[in-house]
């Protein structure tokens, strides 16, 4: 108890003789607060002027990640985003984020650089062929491996029988083998004097097939036996629709579209030329992409998709495209929408009945050789390594437009209760 009393006793007498001597030198005492007063100003200025160079920092950040994700440049984007401190990011973080990564499933196959991808037409399974010339039927739930086909092929065919078997041509013989999902067992599909098979494509439904060998293309149909064909027309890029009884394929860059039962050509525009080709899978639409490449080296191509009726043997639609790289057209299992890789990296998506662009999804890191739609429409099955599905109904990015009169800075956006129509002040 004494020490405490002496501890205070000596608290309070270092408080008065400093008191005493701020009443003897208060000149001394007023500088000496000033200075305290200032230094402390400085200190939290510098705080807050570090915090202040931060936050610009940030922004900037983000807008760098923003032009490198529209340059296509994922992965430096990536490396921006990551770089911003947590306490910082804000929605323009999280958004920016979503656009570098719109998968909504990263899924591991063993085939090296898929070349060739197919959905079956419940969208529960996809089959992938890559550059090792290995095909194999996964699970598209969770990513498992369904079926591993034998040996080594140069070509596939999809889904046969409802997804039930799959069709593939062996490497070393050139044989057309189906092989049962379930069971795995063989069954060498025979067409007449077939010479070394080159590339097949199934029917939407599942019940013909269509081959490339040396003679041309031949159709099979699997539940009679029944061959059409062949005709000398050949290239590797061919498609059948839902029923088997109309083909779509190049000749020597020219769209053919043929009758499979008649064997007769449906009427297309003079002179078309095409560079990708497609029929919808009710048979009553054929697409195909045109490339003209500019008279000077300089000069970008000009690519146009063209929409086509066969049943009224009109024009439905004529698209001019950016320039770029397209490839892979084809439409979807309804045949409601048409899609296509833009440079191996990004799908853009179109609406069949008018041509309208409906989505172009953000870019991919990994290049890509080949895509197909899951049923409805609304999500394709992207060839990259690794695997990826990706949300193709309205984004964001897709909904941009420029207001006329507005081009510098807009303040407030108002729309109208339909959401057709917009303004800007």
């Amino acid at each position: 108890m004494r020490e405490q009393l002496a501890l205070a006793d000596d608290a309070v007498s270092r408080l008065g003789r400093a008191w005493k001597w701020v009443q003897r030198r208060p000149a001394v005492a007023a500088l000496c607060l000033a200075l305290f007063v200032v230094a402390d100003l400085g200190l939290g200025g510098v705080i807050w002027q570090w915090g202040h160079a931060e936050r610009m920092l940030y922004y900037h950040k983000v807008a760098l990640a923003e032009r490198e994700w529209q340059a296509g440049g994922t992965g430096r984007a990536d490396d921006l985003l990551d770089g911003c401190r947590p306490r910082y990011r804000g929605w323009e973080w999280h958004y920016l984020r979503r656009l570098c990564h719109p998968e909504t499933r990263l899924l591991e196959v063993a085939e090296m650089s898929p070349t060739g991808i197919e959905t079956t037409p419940d969208g529960s399974a996809f089959g992938v062929i890559g550059v090792n010339s290995k095909a194999s039927v996964y699970e598209l739930a969770t990513g498992r491996e369904r079926f591993r086909i034998p040996g080594f092929v140069k070509g596939w065919s999809g889904f046969l029988d409802g997804g039930a078997r799959v069709a593939a041509i062996r490497l070393e013989d050139g044989a057309v083998v189906a092989y049962d999902l379930a069971s795995g067992a063989e069954t060498a599909l025979r067409f007449p004097a077939l010479e070394s098979a080159e590339a097949l494509a199934a029917s939407g439904d599942g019940g013909r097939l269509a081959v490339v060998d040396a003679r041309g293309i031949s159709v099979l149909d699997l539940a009679s036996g029944t061959v059409f064909g062949p005709w000398g027309v050949r290239d590797v890029r061919l498609r059948l629709d839902r029923a088997g009884k109309v083909l779509a394929q190049l000749s020597f860059g020219v769209p053919v579209v043929l009758d499979v039962e008649t064997g007769r050509a449906r009427a297309l525009p003079a002179g078309a030329r095409g560079v990708e080709v497609d029929v919808s899978p009710a048979g009553d639409r054929v697409a195909w992409l045109e490339s003209t490449n500019g008279a000077e080296e300089t000069v970008v191509p000009r690519v146009v998709l063209h929409l086509w009726d066969l049943v009224a043997s009109a024009e439905i639609a004529r698209v001019e495209l950016s320039g770029g790289d397209y490839r892979g057209l084809r439409f979807s299992h309804e045949g409601t929408r048409i899609g296509a890789l833009l440079g191996g990296t990004r799908v853009v998506v179109w609406d069949a009945a008018t041509g309208a662009e409906v989505c172009v999804t953000a870019p991919v890191a990994q290049v890509a050789f080949a895509f197909a739609f899951l049923p409805g429409g609304g999500e394709v099955v992207l060839g990259a390594s690794p695997v990826r599905v990706l949300a193709v109904g309205r984004d964001p990015a897709s909904l941009t437009v420029r207001l006329a009169g507005h081009e510098k800075a807009v303040w407030r956006v108002a729309s109208s209760p339909d959401r057709r129509r917009s303004s800007g002040s």
